[in-house]
């Protein structure tokens, strides 16, 4: 497989568990069902903390992840995270209520609990795109492409990229799209001096 991973949820026989659908996702905690009616994936629990990373690729310590938002959040939360540890839990999410007024940044704790770094980061509405990119320690927090807060955090170092949600029971996120910054995998390093086009 390669970066950047673009995934629409696209089942065509049922609706199906989001690591049933394709086991390169492994659910954290929660738990997500890709919809078949409605090509979405959908949150099905409604624990503080939920989240799933792909697993299908390796990626750099700079990554980010978007996704578009699908439905209405009522006081719960759906949104991306990066930086989720292979073992345990870990990594940051930010979610957002879709159609109220709140959106949050910050880590999920080595027992899967949430903590919020800052303030609200704003609304957003049903068919907004957030996303997190990290470069180094500095998030840079995104709504439809424009940047609305930048963070620093030195939590998590490194990690894979995913989903996460809050309490999120039926919200909705399709097109997720989750990379490196700045490209795809690691590039080859070379040592010596061999002439490849000799």
């Amino acid at each position: 497989m390669a970066l950047p991973k673009t995934e629409t949820f696209t089942t065509d026989t049922s609706d199906k568990a989001l690591a049933t659908y394709d086991a390169n996702w492994v659910v954290k905690q929660g738990g997500y069902i890709v919809r078949q009616a409605t090509d979405v994936c959908e949150c099905n629990g409604t624990a503080e903390g939920e989240y799933a990373a792909w697993t299908g690729d390796t990626f750099n310590a700079d990554q980010y992840s978007k996704g578009t938002l699908k439905s209405a959040g009522g006081g719960n939360f759906m949104g991306v995270a990066v930086r989720i540890p292979s073992s345990g839990d870990g990594g940051y999410y930010f979610f957002a209520n879709a159609g109220g007024t709140d959106s949050y940044f910050g880590y999920f704790d080595a027992t899967g609990t949430p903590n919020d770094i800052g303030a609200n980061r704003g609304a957003f509405a049903v068919n907004d795109v957030i996303e997190i990119q990290v470069t180094g320690t500095t998030f840079s927090l995104r709504k439809n492409g424009s940047e609305i807060a930048s963070v620093s955090d030195s939590t998590y170092s490194s990690g894979y990229a995913g989903i996460s949600s809050y309490q999120g029971n039926t919200l909705q996120i399709d097109d997720v799209e989750m990379g490196n910054m700045g490209g795809g995998p690691t590039p080859l390093t070379f040592e010596g001096t061999d002439n490849l086009n000799a």
